[in-house]
């Protein structure tokens, strides 16, 4: 399973963040999806883009309702 990425940015000077699965993700690659999620032409609404991986948890790996005992 792909890793998660946690991408914080602002968007017309408000603060944002969002999640995404995948191998890698770099800072340019974040801003282009985001303009792309937001249907953008003008890559001046997106601001201080950062990206960073987020920490593996293996109970997001479960299905719905299973969990695992101590």
């Amino acid at each position: 399973m792909a890793p998660s990425f946690l991408i914080r940015y602002r968007f017309n000077g408000q603060a944002m963040s969002t999640v995404v699965r995948q191998e890698r993700l770099s800072v340019e690659e974040a801003r282009r999806f985001l303009l792309a999620v937001h249907n953008l032409l003008d890559e001046a609404s997106i601001t201080d883009v950062q990206v960073s991986r987020m920490p593996h948890d293996p109970k997001r790996d479960l299905p719905p309702g299973d969990s695992r005992q101590p």
